[in-house]
């Protein structure tokens, strides 16, 4: 897997962009915050099965490991006439896993617009 890192990458993009991330990542919660070899008792082990059974101190580690991540979106405001972002607090990439997903009338809005079709007015694309 290679990564661009946004606050690094964003400023050379000419292309109109829409980011559209969870600030909770299930992958980067399991194998980058608290990775096994981290966790060898197995203290998160319930927390990463339903993060419902996280404890306080558990809830409040996540809490800033999204603020952190909030953060470094912040600068990208500067460029925010180029392009968006919706960022949620699902703990998965739960927004964008199906067409369908996206248009249904339950779909997450913002001001009444669905997410999807202010991706599609920023990069200027056609959907059904």
């Amino acid at each position: 897997m290679q990564c661009f890192f946004p606050q690094y990458v964003l400023r050379y993009i000419l292309t109109p962009y829409f980011i559209l991330n969870s600030a909770y990542v299930v992958f980067q919660f399991h194998h980058i915050l608290v990775p096994p070899s981290a966790d060898m008792h197995g203290h998160w082990n319930k927390c990463k099965l339903d993060p419902a059974a996280c404890t306080p101190l558990q809830i409040a580690i996540l809490q800033a490991f999204r603020l952190d991540m909030l953060a470094t979106f912040r600068p990208f405001a500067i460029y925010l006439g180029r392009g968006g972002m919706f960022i949620n607090s699902c703990f998965a990439h739960c927004q964008s896993e199906s067409q369908d997903t996206w248009f249904e009338d339950d779909s997450p809005r913002i001001n009444k617009v669905l997410i999807a079709m202010r991706l599609c007015y920023t990069v200027h694309c056609l959907t059904r």
